[in-house]
């Protein structure tokens, strides 16, 4: 039976073991099982979180990711404080300890991404996109400018904190129920550890300290380990060659398993797992001096002799110490610091008798009266670095030695009398012992040293795609997460400050968590910065899958012309999303261009929503349209299902396109019977048509204008002007817009007003609302699915379920660029508000794009949840604050601070990430870092996408990429057009000469590479 903590932390300062045998440098033994208790109150949990030592003490693991918000030293100050306050009682006395442990370590960059990049290789080898080179690339440039990170916290709790009696009646207990065993030997028996009440001790402490840092209003984000995490995690520390990461320590609450071994009566170790520390400690470490040579690595020691003279933290240190150089710090606080120093009184006494001594008498002195409210820990810090070589070791040692001294003027030791044992206490958890020197600082002193202002990402274990932190910290991040409310991004930033770049990279990470088809994307662009998303998917996809992209620059002509009066394949009328933008759209129609609604606003709208319900009711009854044999494809379809010869032409004259539509269904001819549909609907025409009739005017005679003018009249001639404006949805479709379509890709470049003029605003508000419903009218049929499902004939009800379960089910995706050109436009404003509201009951993300917040419609701005700011803008700080989203004022002075566009070092470009989630506000500066060939499938440049267009054209995509990323690694040849056109006597913005130039590159590279020079 131990004494405590304390007993064991300085009996374990000179230990120094003889030999290699390495169990006994760990304590750990087995675990105490889940209890009914666990199970309910923790759910999450399936395995065992709690490890047994030999002295049946316990322990549990929890790993910190790090802070979801940068501090600045108010706000750390004051964590640091309630922290502290949170925790005072366990240093109060004796029977508790916390270490602290983290690690950095480059070589590990691309274990970490191989296991975060897997999930997005898997997805598209589903997809068969053959785009993993992409993937390959960016991991590589990633890891090349960070470092992988992990940070832990093990809390300890000893025997003692129970008392003789429970202690008594807890073994006697255990004795009853072990009556009869054979002895564990070196297997696990839980019940010889098992102690209730300690465990309920344990819990108590554990939640609380969680809580403590990651609760509500708390600003850490951290997770519970079990067992097997807790043993993966110990056995990757030390076996940092060998260890595979789907490894864990087997327990005796594990299935499966097997005797083994020499089954001996009276011994009961083939049967259990072995213990703990023999799973873990299963390898040889060799000591070389004062290094230990252990998996193809050597490791050296530092203890902190001399803690820093003035308070400082953690990021002081962080700072100063090379990224590429590993090394782990251990920060191990046991309580009872105030009764070890009751023992030195008699030193302290002396001490004040020496007037050259009496500055140490004085400090002790504070220390002890802080002790009131501030408790005395005993505290030690040990470093560990390593290398492949002892000399690399050796070299990283004294760089280490070196910082650390700076850091406050501290002063570091090297000499360890066991440099094995000092390795394996430096892994979490994996011993009880506390080696180096003690020191006893108040508590607060002592955790303001903690490494627990790291920036972290709540998206550790799910992500679309990766970010780094300006100082080298891998950022996860998921997009759609269920960490948020709802799925609103918004970007905002100035043109060349990579805003379309990071756009684009995440429009097309959508690929990268779907299960073997493609995500529902579509893109509302202008000037077609995302063409390289097109390009790539059509170049790189199976041909048998082309179909399923749809990239159209749009025209406002008849051949252009996409009904906005169809209906879903059968139905006879518009679905309740279809319904509510027709009446948005035909209300737009009528708008007075000065004031930004029609006039007698609440009448139009009354007339327009009657005149919807008559026209379709006509058109599947009484008016519907007859049938014309002039459409091609739909004869054909008719001859070769036999429905010519077996109806007869006599059938065919009276025959309506409704009656064709159900005929070709019937025979599976979907696509025809779509075909057919689209001379079944009305078009603009047909409402007009309808408004000319006497009884429309007689049924609303009364409502007129203020000038006299009959408001049916005005809305029949808001429609014939409308029919001439835009005959690019005044007519029945000509462009074929798969339903099997799922990434969607529209260029509103040559269909967008001018924006200057009311008029024109007008024009491009219509064209958006249009470019909206043409590309995402089928995200909203689950929305539909009751009302429409029960009107549908019955023939068609099988395939719409079918499609509104697969909308259903995964996340629509929907992007809007270039914001500005519907920003004040009042009817399309209200139509994405009403939207973006109604977006997160139908896992519908969408994201916004343009230079500034106040060009985001009004409900977007108080409900996004992921903002990414290219660029500070005037007002944007106070858009912020005024939505509570408050930022440290020294991460906007840095962040304003950073150089525009690019980081020379190839880091990629910083932007200012703000993301809502549950776990609470996340906000980081972070970089976008791109790989060099994604950068070239992704660059919107004009003059990168006409190189890269001609080279695609005749050399196909990937060899194209590669070219490019060689030729030109900064992921542009803008430069190197620029100075063609400077040779040419042109003017670098003159875009028929940059084209012309871009075009002789591309030739010229092309050259070069058929004659295998390239």
């Amino acid at each position: 039976m131990i004494t405590g903590i304390v007993g064991q932390c300085l009996e374990a300062v000179s230990r120094n073991f003889v030999g290699n045998d390495l169990l006994r440098y760990s304590d750990l033994v087995t675990v105490y099982g889940l209890t009914e208790q666990d199970r309910k109150e923790h759910p999450e949990i399936k395995h065992p979180y709690i490890l047994a030592t030999k002295r049946n003490d316990y322990l549990s693991v929890i790993e910190i990711s790090g802070a979801k918000t940068e501090f600045d030293k108010a706000s750390f100050d004051d964590f640091i404080e309630r922290f502290a306050e949170s925790t005072t009682s366990l240093f109060t006395g004796t029977g508790h300890k916390l270490s602290f442990a983290f690690e950095r370590d480059f070589t590990k960059n691309q274990d970490e991404l191989n296991t975060v990049y897997k999930p997005h290789v898997d997805a598209v080898n589903k997809l068969g996109l053959d785009i993993v080179d992409l993937i390959a690339d960016d991991a590589i440039k990633i890891a090349a400018h960070y470092s992988r990170e992990r940070g832990f916290l093990v809390l300890y709790s000893a025997k003692s904190l129970i008392s003789k009696h429970e202690l008594k009646d807890e073994i006697e207990e255990a004795n009853r129920e072990m009556n009869g065993l054979p002895a564990s030997g070196h297997g696990q028996n839980p019940v010889e550890y098992r102690l209730d009440t300690l465990k309920i001790s344990h819990d108590a402490v554990l939640w609380q300290l969680i809580n403590s840092l990651s609760g509500e209003g708390n600003p850490i984000i951290c997770s519970l380990m079990d067992v097997r995490q807790a043993g993966s995690m110990m056995r990757q520390l030390l076996w940092r060659n060998s260890a595979s990461d789907r490894w864990y320590p087997r327990t005796p609450f594990d299935k499966g398993t097997r005797p083994r071994g020499n089954l001996k009566a009276g011994d009961l170790t083939p049967y259990t797992p072995p213990r703990l520390n023999i799973q873990l400690l299963d390898g040889d470490m060799i000591d070389h001096g004062s290094m230990t040579e252990c998996d193809g690595k050597f490791y050296a020691a530092l203890d902190l002799e001399l803690p820093p003279m003035n308070e400082v933290t953690f990021k002081q240190l962080f700072k100063t110490i090379p990224r590429k150089l590993p090394y782990r710090v251990k920060f191990d606080f046991v309580g009872g610091g105030r009764k070890a120093l009751n023992g030195k009184a008699t030193a302290l006494a002396f001490l004040r008798f020496i007037p050259s001594l009496k500055v140490i008498a004085r400090d002790l002195d504070y220390v002890v009266a802080q002790n009131e409210f501030d408790p005395i820990v005993i505290m030690a810090v040990n470093f560990v670095t390593w290398g492949d070589t002892i000399q690399e070791a050796r070299r990283n040692r004294e760089t280490l030695k070196k910082t650390i001294e700076s850091w406050g003027v501290s002063h570091v030791s090297t000499t360890y009398g066991n440099p094995t044992s000092a390795l394996i206490n430096s892994v979490p958890g994996l011993s009880m012992a506390t080696p180096g020197t003690l020191h006893y600082p108040p508590l607060s002193e002592g955790l303001h040293m903690l490494p627990l202002e790291r920036p972290a990402s709540p998206w550790s274990r799910n992500s679309n795609l990766c970010f780094i932190t300006e100082d080298g910290k891998l950022f996860p991040y998921e997009i759609a997460s269920a960490l948020q409310e709802k799925a609103t991004d918004v970007y905002t930033g100035v043109p060349g400050s990579g805003k379309s770049v990071l756009a684009n990279r995440m429009n097309l990470s959508t690929i990268f968590r779907t299960n073997g088809k493609l995500p529902f994307l579509t893109i509302i662009d202008k000037g077609y910065s995302a063409k390289g998303i097109a390009d790539l998917l059509i170049d790189e996809l199976p041909e048998h899958q082309r179909h399923y992209i749809a990239a159209i620059t749009l025209n406002n002509d008849s051949n252009h012309c996409i009904n906005i009066f169809d209906t879903q394949l059968g139905s006879r009328y518009p679905t309740q999303f279809e319904r509510i933008f027709l009446i948005q759209m035909l209300q737009a129609m009528c708008v007075d261009p000065q004031t930004g609604l029609p006039p007698n606003a609440n009448d139009v709208e009354q007339i327009i929503t009657d005149l919807i319900d008559q026209v379709y009711t006509e058109l599947e009854h009484e008016h519907a349209n007859k049938f014309s044999n002039r459409i091609a494809i739909v004869n054909q379809a008719l001859e070769e299902t036999g429905l010519k010869d077996e109806l007869g032409e006599k059938w065919f004259i009276g025959a309506k396109w409704w009656e064709i539509v159900d005929l070709l269904f019937a025979k599976n001819r979907h696509y025809e019977a779509t075909v057919a549909q689209r001379y079944a609907v009305p078009t603009l025409a047909t409402f007009i048509a309808v408004l000319t009739r006497k009884e429309w005017a007689d049924k609303y005679e009364k409502v007129k204008l203020p000038a006299g003018e009959p408001v049916v009249e005005y809305i029949q001639r808001s429609f014939q002007s409308a029919s001439k404006r835009y005959a690019i949805f005044s007519s029945p479709t000509v462009y074929d817009f798969s339903s099997e379509t799922r990434v969607a890709i529209l260029d509103m470049q040559n269909v967008l007003g001018d924006n200057k003029t009311p008029s024109g605003k007008l024009k491009s508000g219509i064209m958006y609302l249009f470019a909206r419903q043409m590309a995402v009218r089928n995200y909203y049929l689950p929305q539909s699915a009751e009302t429409f499902l029960s009107q549908l004939p019955k023939q068609y009800v099988s395939y719409h379920q079918s499609r509104i379960n697969e909308l259903a089910e995964e996340v629509k995706h929907t992007f809007y660029d270039e914001c500005h050109n519907f920003a004040g436009i009042s009817f399309i404003q209200d139509a994405l508000n009403t939207a973006d509201l109604e977006d997160r009951k139908f896992n519908v993300r969408t994201a916004f794009s343009s230079q500034f917040l106040e060009h985001m419609p009004s409900s977007v701005l108080k409900t996004m949840n992921s903002v990414f700011i290219m660029r500070l803008s005037q007002g944007d700080v106070k858009h912020l604050r005024d939505l509570q989203i408050d930022i440290p004022d020294d991460v906007i002075r840095r962040f304003r601070n950073m150089p525009q566009g690019a980081f020379p070092d190839g880091s990629g470009t910083a932007f200012l990430g703000i993301f809502k989630t549950r776990h609470g506000l996340v906000c980081h500066i972070l970089k976008n870092t791109v790989g060099i060939k994604q950068l070239w499938a992704l660059n919107s440049s004009a003059k990168d996408r006409v190189l890269r267009t001609h080279m695609y054209r005749e050399l196909g995509g990937k060899r194209s990429r590669n070219i490019l990323a060689k030729e030109f690694p900064l992921g542009t040849a803008r430069g190197k057009i620029d100075d063609m056109i400077n040779e040419q006597g042109g003017d670098a913005e003159d875009d028929s000469m940059a084209e012309t130039m871009a075009i002789q590159l591309a030739k010229h590279l092309v050259s070069k590479a058929k004659r295998g020079e390239l």
